[in-house]
């Protein structure tokens, strides 16, 4: 089966022309290395290639500007570069790289290379692609975070409902994609019958106090009213015209405000982009007719047409953010306009009132005309009321539907393999790390790390990630069997302690997979692995690497 496997990092700054590369291979790899030689930064390259949010020293952020990463999958090979928020992937069949803005997109495009058929939602309750910041969680114990609790959380995966349990049943296999897919009808669903009852809530809210207004409690239609008093009918839909003005003159309002909003944004766009262009031209004025790239040597002419083009793209945004401007000046004056006439309209409508009032303050034909709007606004709401209701009542069939489809293809006979072959994985290897408690309760398919404290969590927490990389090779055809493990040493272990974790490493090594542990010291399974050595303090960039991958770099730059 194919698998992912990483093959070559390269992190580069382009401005000192230095880099540092690192060459992997399947199996155990070992990066060894003091305190500040760039071990853990270098290891978190590789998920920050592929879009994980995680946390550098600040003086690497600065000097990193470009992280490239080769990966295998099976027969076929893959790039994937980043460039701060930009991402970039080069398939076998493209000479070219593809670019993506968006981490979304860059996902979507991810997930279709190693075949993750899966949608899932967020907590907004919308149908999103998994991200591989939310695939990779049980793979990487982070050591500024990883060693204290199970899963690792990227900030970048919050956002999905119920990660960490939807993201375990998925890397392990376990259930069927039919599961996920009704899961996801499932979640949207109950978030619109929330929102269905929210609104009906409001419904029967008002007409309640109708009801009261009414002081009825069922209502039944009395359209014969008296046809009298000319002039009190006339003063009442006059007054019903009116009111009818009002919030036509305010929704105009609400529109020239949008209008307004979006016409700052766009200036906002406009202003920044003519800053750029001003720095733009001052920059060429400062430079020689003719520029060299410093990568590929190409000549290019800097000469007067080409600021020339820089200057009319200048002018021609300075043209629309003047009509941009005059746009909101016009919407300004429209709304001052709306208001005026509003004002006008409500003096005129107290007017209105005042003069039904005066006209005969004790008719009960006024009183009547009241009744008669309320009693049509409650008929109205009733009617709406049982419409809204029949909608939730089938949204509620459809979810009873959805639930027990899903509970049926999630079912403990299921998932208790699941957990059952986790649980044993785990015991095995916490009897391997000298654990006290090798057999601790199971909730959502992850051991109760409560009774774990000091060395024994850090061993807990190992033991785990070990039994699900473990499960993965036997019984997954999950691609990515790999496990990131950064600097044990540095989670209080002592000597007798440090090597049972190490020991583990020579029969993980034996399977089908990779395994990247990143330490300060050896481990005694260097003969079986890759092993990756650093020594220069604060020095993990150099020329040498550079130079020996300038094509490459000269590639990424076109």
């Amino acid at each position: 089966m194919s698998y992912l496997s990483f093959k070559k990092l390269l992190v580069i700054d382009l401005k000192s022309k230095r880099a540092k590369e690192i060459i992997f291979s399947d199996g155990l790899n070992l990066i060894i290395g003091k305190n500040k030689t760039g071990k853990s930064s270098l290891i978190k390259s590789i998920l920050h290639t592929l879009g994980c949010e995680v946390k550098f020293d600040d003086s690497w952020e600065e000097l990193i500007n470009l992280y490239y990463l080769e990966v295998s999958n099976g027969e076929s090979e893959f790039i994937f570069a980043r460039n701060q928020k930009y991402f970039y992937i080069k398939t076998p069949d493209n000479d070219n790289f593809e670019t993506f803005i968006t981490y979304d997109d860059f996902s979507e495009r991810f997930n279709t290379i190693f075949n993750i058929n899966l949608k899932i939602t967020n907590n907004n309750g919308e149908s999103v692609i998994p991200t591989p910041a939310l695939l990779f969680s049980y793979q990487f114990i982070d050591q500024d975070i990883g060693w204290s609790n199970i899963p690792n959380r990227f900030p970048n995966m919050s956002h999905f409902f119920e990660a960490d349990k939807m993201s375990i049943l998925y890397i392990t296999d376990t259930l069927p994609n039919e599961y996920f897919i009704e899961k996801e009808k499932k979640d949207i669903l109950k978030k619109k019958i929330s929102a269905q009852e929210k609104n009906n809530n409001e419904v029967s809210g008002f007409l309640g106090t109708l009801y009261e207004k009414l002081n009825i409690q069922e209502i039944e239609s009395n359209p014969d009213i008296p046809i009298h008093e000319e002039s009190i009918l006339r003063l009442v839909n006059e007054i019903n015209n009116t009111e009818n003005k009002i919030i036509d003159l305010k929704k105009m309002i609400v529109s020239e405000e949008n209008i307004i909003n979006q016409s700052r944004k766009v200036l906002s766009i406009i202003k920044g982009n003519i800053d750029e262009l001003v720095k733009d031209i001052k920059y060429s004025n400062s430079l020689p007719s003719k520029l060299v790239c410093p990568i590929c040597h190409t000549s290019h002419t800097n000469e007067f047409p080409e600021i020339l083009g820089l200057i009319s793209e200048k002018d021609e945004l300075e043209i629309l953010k003047k009509e941009t401007r005059q746009h909101i000046k016009l919407s300004n004056e429209n709304i001052a306009n709306y208001q005026n006439d509003i004002v006008v309209l409500e003096i005129e409508l107290e007017h209105l009132k005042t003069a039904i009032e005066k006209l005969d303050n004790q008719s009960p034909f006024i009183e009547n005309i009241k009744q008669e709007g309320v009693l049509e606004m409650a008929n109205a709401s009733k009617e709406l009321l049982e419409e809204q209701i029949g909608i939730l009542e089938g949204m509620q069939l459809d979810y009873i539907k959805l639930d027990q489809k899903v509970k049926e293809l999630s079912s403990k006979k299921i998932t208790s393999g699941l957990t059952k072959s986790l649980k044993d994985l785990y015991h095995s290897n916490a009897e391997a790390l000298n654990l006290e408690l090798a057999s601790p309760s199971f909730t959502n398919f992850r051991p109760s790390l409560k009774n774990y404290s000091g060395s024994d969590l850090t061993r807990a927490i190992y033991s785990y990630y070990l039994s699900v990389f473990e499960y993965n090779i036997f019984n997954s055809t999950y691609p990515f069997r790999f496990l990131i493990i950064d600097t044990p040493n540095h989670q209080g272990q002592d000597e007798e302690n440090l090597l049972t974790i190490y020991s583990r490493l020579l029969y993980m090594s034996t399977l089908e997979g990779q395994l990247i542990m990143v330490t300060e010291r050896t481990t005694g399974s260097e003969d079986y692995a890759h092993v990756i050595e650093l020594s220069d303090y604060r020095q993990v960039l150099n020329k040498k690497d550079y130079i020996n991958n300038l094509k490459l770099i000269k590639n990424l730059d076109q």
